[in-house]
């Protein structure tokens, strides 16, 4: 019987620890250091295919995988970037499935730690639901225009953040450097809302 199977020892703040069954070997305790309950699916998948191509190649082996999904990268899905005493966690989350994956996996593995949120987001996104979905685990949020023609009115983000959020926790600025520059000099900072961000973010962060 060829079965696989696969189960979550442990998530915290760094990741999750995750087990893997298969017909022909299975891997215990991986550390996997991508954020979110739902990449294990995406692990147990790969660990799969890796089972079944096992018998074609030499080079593949246990060592190989569990290297593999120990050492795993995702830029732009919760990918974190440690600068002096920031901490920015990064992820599209541009639609409302994904802010629900975020805010699940937000809560999962920071718990009721305060959230500071740089937000933007494109005009043909369902803008109000994804706001409804991230307000109840946002402490504070800085709104920044996307350097992109579809780029959502920031003032029109702010005014659906303002109807669950306190108005003086939103701040609005036009681009995504002015956003960074008046985000907290320490802690946790999220980005979040579009892939378009994320990439803007990063290219800040990386000069």
């Amino acid at each position: 019987k060829r079965d696989f199977n696969w189960k979550i020892e442990k998530l915290d703040k760094t990741g999750l620890i995750a087990s893997f069954y298969g017909p022909q070997f299975s891997c215990s305790n991986v550390k996997i250091p991508l954020l979110g309950r739902h990449q294990v699916f995406n692990a147990a998948l790969a660990f799969a295919a890796a089972q079944y191509f096992l018998t074609c190649s030499e080079q593949l082996n246990e060592k190989t995988i569990r290297t593999g999904m120990e050492t795993v990268k995702w830029p732009g899905r919760f990918q974190r970037i440690h600068k002096g005493k920031q901490e920015f966690i990064l992820d599209g989350a541009h639609n409302p499935e994904a802010a629900r994956t975020f805010v699940k996996t937000v809560s999962e593995h920071f718990g009721p730690d305060p959230v500071y949120l740089i937000f933007g987001t494109l005009n043909d996104k369902n803008i109000s639901e994804m706001i409804k979905i991230l307000s109840p685990v946002v402490s504070q949020v800085s709104i920044a225009g996307i350097q992109n023609k579809r780029s959502a009115d920031p003032e029109k983000i702010y005014r659906l953040f303002c109807k669950d959020i306190d108005p003086e926790r939103v701040k609005v600025f036009s681009n995504a450097r002015d956003a960074l520059k008046e985000s907290p000099q320490k802690g946790k900072i999220f980005v979040a809302g579009s892939l378009f961000l994320v990439g803007e973010i990063l290219e800040i962060l990386n000069k």
